[in-house]
């Protein structure tokens, strides 16, 4: 993993060169991809996180929010 100025001083950019196999083969690697659980998946989404972190101190979730659904329009939907 690199940190280095971005252009312009407009920031930083991060790069990440990662190199793995997966005990199991391709097979595992397929089963892994689905639910998005594969190394390269895994690296966007911890990236994603630290981007998040480094801007705001904190990284953003959607735990105990709302759907913003509305349950009593589906109700006055369903009669």
């Amino acid at each position: 993993i690199w940190f280095s100025p971005a252009p312009e001083n407009l920031g930083t950019t991060i790069s990440l060169i990662l190199d793995y196999k997966i005990p199991g083969g391709k097979l595992t690697e397929f089963f892994t991809k689905m639910p998005g659980e594969d190394p390269k998946s895994l690296a966007f989404t911890n990236l994603r996180r630290l981007k998040c972190y480094l801007e705001t101190g904190e990284i953003a979730t959607i735990d105990g929010q709302t759907t913003g659904r509305d349950d009593e329009a589906k109700a006055i939907l369903k009669h």
